[in-house]
């Protein structure tokens, strides 16, 4: 038998990336080559767009070299959009809790495909933990839903920041700045990315179940609330 944690969240927002940023989509359709329509869909990619790159280039690789795409979705969570907003000052912009809207906003500055709500720091989750989505045939199912497996975290990138500038600036105002560049406040909120493990189609405002190994210690990745343990068989 092997141990699992489990919590079960939500898909708010579903969006296909392009040219660093991200368009809402009314739904995903993903095959074990990514999101179809995306800019990072396919079995390989650039190194430079691997998160594996830096170190290849140490090793004599350029960037236009091919490498495995570790990078077939990116996702990040509302808890995370919400701690960005603030730090870079939108709320008091917009005079008032930040809307919905400004957050999915901001998730297509990031150029995300999936805004989960109810894992707060979803950043943490560890390499190896998987994401089943409900299944939209069914009712209220995950059997034999879309399967995401996490890879790793996305690394601090300035053009969210040069595109959250230019959102607020074309809806609120058009010398606005924020307080401090986006890479400062986001080292840690970037969200995570990995590859597609079961495809399937993605909705909007319906369930996914994240499972996280047994033997990581979950204290340490501030994951702990909520979670269940669930033991599965071995085979």
């Amino acid at each position: 038998m092997r141990f699992w944690y489990r919590k079960t969240a939500r898909v708010i927002f579903t969006g296909v990336s392009h040219a660093q940023k991200s368009e809402p989509f009314p739904f995903l359709e993903l095959d074990l080559d990514g999101i179809e329509g995306d800019s990072y869909y396919g079995q390989t990619c650039r190194l430079g767009a691997a998160g594996s790159g830096p170190i290849a280039r140490y090793f004599g690789y350029s960037n236009k070299d091919r490498c495995e795409n570790d990078r077939q979705f990116s996702a990040v969570s509302l808890a995370e959009i919400e701690r960005l907003i603030s730090e870079l000052g939108l709320i008091a912009e917009r005079k008032g809790e930040p809307s919905l809207t400004l957050k999915k906003g901001v998730a297509q500055c990031m150029a995300v495909n999936l805004v989960i709500d109810g894992i707060d720091y979803f950043d943490k989750l560890p390499p190896g933990s998987v994401m089943v989505f409900e299944n939209p045939l069914g009712e209220d199912t995950f059997q034999r839903g879309t399967m995401l497996e996490v890879g790793s975290h996305s690394s601090p990138c300035l053009v969210p920041h040069s595109n959250i500038v230019e959102m607020m600036r074309a809806e609120v105002d058009p010398f606005w700045g924020p307080k401090e560049r986006f890479g400062k406040y986001a080292t840690a909120w970037q969200g995570t990315f990995g590859r597609v493990k079961l495809g399937g189609d993605i909705f909007p405002n319906r369930g996914v179940e994240v499972w996280v190994p047994g033997h990581i210690k979950m204290e340490e990745f501030a994951l702990q609330d909520g979670f269940e343990s669930i033991e599965l068989p071995a085979h």
